[in-house]
């Protein structure tokens, strides 16, 4: 029996696992708070108190006109960032077992590499172009196409194994969303109040959001039972589209400039931010069922049944992901010092509510040369390094910055991100 349900009968449960997977490779929100800059990214995205010229939009806006190269007009000409993270598997499981044929020991070591709570997907893309910044006001342009996919354990040994191992697998958790976006946002800071003879600065960032693609899987469900007189399953996937919305968003910031090079900083991004899509929105609707399949009704049809159905729906509001960051940070003379501790504050794609706390070291090397490095521990990529460099003239810059995802060296690595950024200071 359940030698048949591996082999010839194993191309009708494959009917069951296509919808699944398909869910767990739709790309999903993973942030949604704007670009991460080579800087940022390089510093172990631990800026929220020293924040360097147009970083402040994203990171505190409070901070928009602090940064020692923060003089004059500004202007971003394009930045690029790129992040794909995993929570199971490292850059040597992927070396090792892409293209190989697995054995009974290499599909146990795969799985014993995913925790219970499933194997997760995560990868964002977002550009900036064309922002600038004078003085206390700044105007920036970005966009973003952000992922993550869940596959629940079960499901992952039902695809190395097949079904013949146990007798009930659970297929439930498996799913991802899915929204793309772009939008403008102002910034303004200003001074606020004196604490103890230092300035405490007060700044808001106001975005448009333009929706442009939104898919969301509502309910997913599925199970395999394997008996004496067959298999049973079923599966039911509900998911929900859209491909145009609207939404406003608001982060606000507070930097203290206490002094002696000292600066401490806090936002929220997100603090107000919702999307509402009105652009053709549908229900999609998938459901499967498998009854008493055996080796001997193998050939009857009706055994399987399936159905797929799309209808429209009233137009609906996904809420953006809401991030608390404190931090502080200290420059002497070349060099500067920073910490932060990060934790989401809705529980929403995006919003990763284990705390992260990271903290990063620059130097400039002849005033020219920026030398980076940072490490971050906690949140949802555990423990990773990052590091980067540029190169600053009079009016021109770029900057170049790495970080590993949940790994301290390359092998070990369960991701990584890049990011690059031009821009001209006048």
């Amino acid at each position: 029996m359940r030698t048949f349900i591996r082999t010839a009968g194993a191309r009708r449960l494959a009917r069951l696992g296509a919808p699944l997977l398909t869910l767990f490779l739709v790309p999903a929100q993973a942030g949604a708070q704007g670009h991460e800059s080579a800087r940022a990214l390089a510093l172990g995205s631990s800026v929220v108190a020293q924040p360097a010229g147009l970083d402040a939009v994203y990171w505190n806006p409070a901070a928009i006109n602090l940064h020692r190269q923060a003089q004059g007009l500004r202007m971003n000409l394009i930045g690029l960032h790129t992040r794909v993270v995993n929570n199971s598997f490292t850059v040597s499981d992927y070396n090792r077992y892409t293209g190989a044929v697995l054995d009974d020991d290499d599909k146990a070591y795969i799985l014993s590499r995913v925790p219970e709570s499933g194997l997760r997907l995560d990868a964002v893309a977002d550009a900036e172009a064309m922002s600038f910044a004078a003085g206390p006001v700044a105007v920036s342009i970005s966009s973003q196409a952000s992922a993550e996919g869940h596959l629940s354990k079960d499901a992952l040994e039902l695809l190395l194994f097949g079904n013949a191992a146990f007798d009930s697998v659970n297929l439930s958790g498996t799913g991802g969303e899915s929204f793309v976006t772009a939008g403008i946002g102002l910034t303004f800071a200003r001074p606020m109040a004196e604490l103890a003879g230092s300035p405490l600065h007060g700044g808001a960032t106001l975005r448009y959001v333009k929706g442009l693609y939104a898919q969301e899987i509502v309910e997913s469900y599925g199970q395999i039972i394997t008996a004496e007189a067959g298999v049973n399953s079923e599966a039911r996937l509900l998911a929900r589209t859209a491909n145009n919305g609207t939404g406003i968003a608001l982060d606000v910031g507070l930097l203290y400039d206490y002094g002696r090079g000292w600066t401490i900083g806090a936002s929220i991004v997100n603090l107000v931010g919702s999307v509402l899509w009105e652009g053709h929105p549908e229900e999609h609707l998938f459901t499967f069922s498998v009854d008493s399949l055996s080796v001997v009704n193998a050939g009857q049809s009706n055994l399987v049944q399936s159905h797929d159905s799309a209808y429209a729906i009233e137009a609906f509001s996904t809420r953006l992901p809401a991030t608390l960051r404190l931090g502080v940070g200290r420059t002497t003379g070349a060099t500067s010092w920073t910490a932060q501790w990060e934790q989401g504050l809705n529980d929403v794609a995006g919003a990763y509510t284990v705390p992260r706390i990271s903290t990063g070291l620059e130097w400039w090397a002849a005033s020219v040369l920026p030398l980076r490095a940072g490490l971050s521990v906690g949140g949802e990529r555990g423990v990773g390094i990052s590091g980067g460099s540029g190169l600053h003239t009079g009016f021109f810059y770029l900057d170049c910055g790495v970080g590993l995802g949940s790994g301290l060296y390359f092998g070990a690595a369960k991701g990584a991100n890049v990011a690059f950024n031009t821009g001209l200071r006048f």
